[in-house]
């Protein structure tokens, strides 16, 4: 009787195609005569789509079988799709006054599907279910099992069903690696999976056919799930940030039945470019191999001999010429950069009384004058005795210029270049003289005389005229959307 009540109600909500002579055989023992079933419902939307770069497949076509299976390959439900029709299957509980061996999924037990499709059994198959789904009323709300477990007289409702098609790649990304503990930093990546759509099967003729982001975990490996592809031959690469490409030097066998793997570190010929994007450490080279940092100079010369002394480059637009040092050192196989600190002092008008408030700022470091190139960018924060701390470890020894910019006030550039040295923490002092500051008293204000000059605040009352007399009485503007006029007294 429960079992034909909740047949009725399946048949009600969505009037599924249940066939009958099902590939996977339902081992349901006579015994069992009064089972606790529960019903999956598998609508056509839920029909996974597939891509080989021209044309869209299908996951499950006419004549496909979907089985439910328990941890020991039992089935207790089956059901044969049928393109374009709803599918419901009966998944089989156990007896209320099961009999020995009757079979059937025990209360809370995980089930498990299976898919015959076009020949093959796939084992691996990833599905999404609701929490919850509407009846044919279009009021009535139906409660849905999300969990993969067996529920007597339940629903579970599957908004898709795919074939898992997992690729594992192994690479080692230069200074995220610690070879002594094993231990790989998390990193952002992404693998890329790509076909050939010409006659020349190369890695650089190849289409991009699917890119999907993932972690890379604390022993160096990343797996993704490329179940939206059909089975076949691929190009794979991986990407991440600030290092160079690593391409496949063959093609990876994508299958639903056998999960793809790949090792880029054990040997530079795993790496497309003759291995021009990996290296090994230590004197003599040995030992896995890493990708490499990219063109980190700016010359638009991969691989120069001046990246080798490039960690990072920052790109604000256009090339940046500064070079990371040769001077660098390696603990168990992680970049060492040493630090080259610059001490700033300086006072933000109304922010500095006994104490400085704490603001965040940032740095600016330039070549040859204030308008020169700007070689970096860093933030930090003005400490509570009005000095700002920048560590621009991994820029080159030399003669910099600064400037200093917080929000409200105005830019703050150096009159002279501080030396940037790992040996000694260079500083620069713009209290004490209005002549340290390329504007001279336009950027700075001395609040009681004598005493400190103070970076002002910048063009608050919107009249188009920087530090114009108003300005002075304003500390902060909120605009929201119009000019508001909370005053702060003028000194």
């Amino acid at each position: 009787m429960r079992f034909f009540k909740i047949f009725l109600i399946l048949a009600l909500l969505l009037c599924p195609i249940i066939g009958s002579a099902q590939y996977f055989k339902v081992a349901l023992d006579p015994s069992n005569a009064d089972p606790l079933p529960s019903i999956m419902i598998i609508p056509a939307s839920a029909n996974t789509l597939m891509t080989d770069g021209t044309s869209q497949v299908a996951t499950l076509v006419t004549g496909d079988s979907v089985g439910v299976f328990n941890a020991s390959g039992v089935c207790y439900g089956s059901a044969k799709w049928v393109t374009g029709s709803s599918l419901g299957i009966t998944i089989y509980g156990k007896s209320a006054t099961p009999a020995p061996d009757s079979g059937g999924f025990a209360d809370n037990e995980v089930f498990y599907l299976k898919i015959k499709h076009g020949g093959v059994v796939y084992t691996s198959v990833k599905v999404i279910y609701a929490s919850s789904f509407l009846s044919t009323d279009g009021t009535t709300l139906v409660t849905s099992y999300t969990d993969g477990k067996y529920h007597a007289n339940s629903f579970y409702y599957v908004v898709s069903i795919g074939i898992q098609k997992s690729v594992t790649i192994t690479g080692y990304l230069h200074g995220m690696y610690n070879a002594t503990t094993g231990v790989h930093a998390l990193n952002a990546v992404s693998l890329e999976l790509r076909y050939n759509a010409g006659t020349t099967t190369t890695l650089p003729t190849s289409t991009l056919l699917s890119r999907k982001a993932a972690i890379m975990n604390s022993n160096g490996t990343v797996t993704v799930d490329f179940g939206d592809v059909v089975d076949g031959n691929y190009w794979v690469v991986l990407r991440a940030a600030g290092y160079l490409p690593l391409g496949t030097t063959v093609k990876i066998t994508l299958s639903g039945t056998t999960p793809a793997t790949y090792n880029f570190t054990d040997a530079s010929t795993k790496v497309a470019g003759a291995g021009n994007a990996v290296l090994q450490l230590g004197t003599p080279a040995s030992g896995p191999w890493y990708a490499r940092a990219g063109d980190l100079n700016g010359d638009c010369a991969i691989l120069s001999p001046t990246d080798y002394t490039a960690y990072f480059k920052k790109s604000l637009g256009r090339n940046v010429a500064s070079f990371y040092p040769a001077l660098t050192t390696l603990t168990n196989d992680v970049l060492i950069l040493p630090s080259k600190n610059v001490a700033i002092t300086l006072k933000l008008h109304g922010l500095a009384g006994t104490t400085h408030k704490q603001v965040a700022a940032t740095v600016e470091l330039r070549d040859g004058s204030l308008k020169g190139n700007l070689i970096s960018v860093r933030p930090g924060l003005i400490d509570a005795n009005g000095v700002l701390t920048i560590d621009f470890g991994g820029v080159a020894d030399g003669n910099y210029y600064i400037c200093v910019r917080a929000a409200g006030y105005l830019p703050c550039g150096s009159t002279s270049a501080i030396t940037l040295s790992s040996t000694s923490t260079a500083t620069y002092n713009f209290t004490d003289a209005s002549s340290k500051a390329a504007g001279g008293t336009n950027d700075l204000i001395q609040q009681v005389v004598p005493g400190p000059w103070y970076v002002r605040a910048g063009e608050f009352n919107f009249d188009a005229a920087i530090l114009s007399p108003t300005d002075y009485t304003l500390l902060f503007k909120k605009s929201l959307g119009r000019n508001i006029a909370p005053q702060v007294p003028a000194p």
